[in-house]
């Protein structure tokens, strides 16, 4: 709950418009995040303080960029708060290193849009911000070495990563939640492949053209939120998915439980 109202917040805030209300359902209401509101597991609460990290880092490079109507306190508290989101998702599942690393290539991203004036502030509050992240993660440094070790340890319960299973996470997964389980037996592999690789796509390609058309002909600043939002998120989302199903599948690590882990970036896509 409380995710979904900051959600509303941010984007109202970013998209100055009833889009920030769309944000916050689409994200609130989506399977995953339902399920795992009533689940009450840690990589729950990692999936929404992510979500809201995302939210705030943008929100943050916005304030930076109109940095005369903000005071330095103010841009203070909000790296602050991203730090202790960032830690937070990270003490709650490891795995939420790999969307952090999404985000601190967002970060970076995102700095090189900012006037030179402004950048070095950005670049700073993001920098005190990760740094913090990762000293707040060295009390369980010594659990890291059993952790990977546990890790590559063979699961029978996790997803295989085939590339019919990397499918259902758009066309299945995310749409539906951990509650759509797994195709029928007689669902040809290579139809489920396909209606997968639409999924990823379709989104993808529709992002493409909107940043195509802001190339060719500049778009209005509510426009332009929407794609940055837009881009942000699914490259992300699209970051996570394909790392947690590369490291099963050419690392043999245990990662890839199809419903479960790769809902982290589930309110992002």
């Amino acid at each position: 709950l409380a995710s979904f109202c900051i959600a509303f917040v941010f984007g109202e805030r970013l998209l100055k418009s009833s889009r920030g209300l769309l944000l916050a359902l689409g994200a609130g209401l989506g399977a995953q995040c339902t399920y795992s509101a009533r689940e009450t597991r840690s990589y729950g609460i990692a999936m929404a303080t992510l979500f809201v990290g995302l939210l705030l880092l943008l929100a943050l490079e916005s304030m930076h960029r109109n940095r005369p109507r903000h005071r330095r306190t103010q841009l203070a508290a909000g790296w602050t708060a991203y730090g202790a989101l960032a830690a937070l998702a990270l003490w709650m599942h490891f795995l939420s290193a790999i969307v952090l690393c999404g985000l601190g290539l967002l970060w970076l991203a995102l700095a090189q849009r900012l006037p030179r004036e402004r950048r070095a502030g950005f670049l700073i509050g993001g920098a005190a911000a990760q740094i913090f992240c990762l000293a707040s993660i060295l009390p369980w440094a010594a659990a890291i070495p059993g952790n990977l070790a546990h890790a590559v340890a063979p699961e029978p319960w996790m997803t295989p990563p085939t590339l019919a299973n990397l499918a259902l996470v758009p066309s299945l997964w995310y749409p539906v939640g951990r509650q759509g389980g797994t195709p029928l037996p007689d669902f040809p592999v290579a139809a489920q492949i396909a209606l997968g690789a639409a999924s990823f796509i379709l989104p993808l390609a529709a992002l493409a053209w909107t940043l195509w058309r802001n190339h060719h002909r500049r778009l209005n600043g509510r426009e332009s939120a929407v794609a940055l939002i837009a881009a942000a998120a699914l490259g992300i989302a699209t970051f996570n998915v394909f790392a947690i199903w590369a490291l099963a599948r050419w690392a043999g690590m245990a990662t890839f439980h199809g419903p479960r882990y790769i809902g982290l970036t589930a309110p992002f896509w």
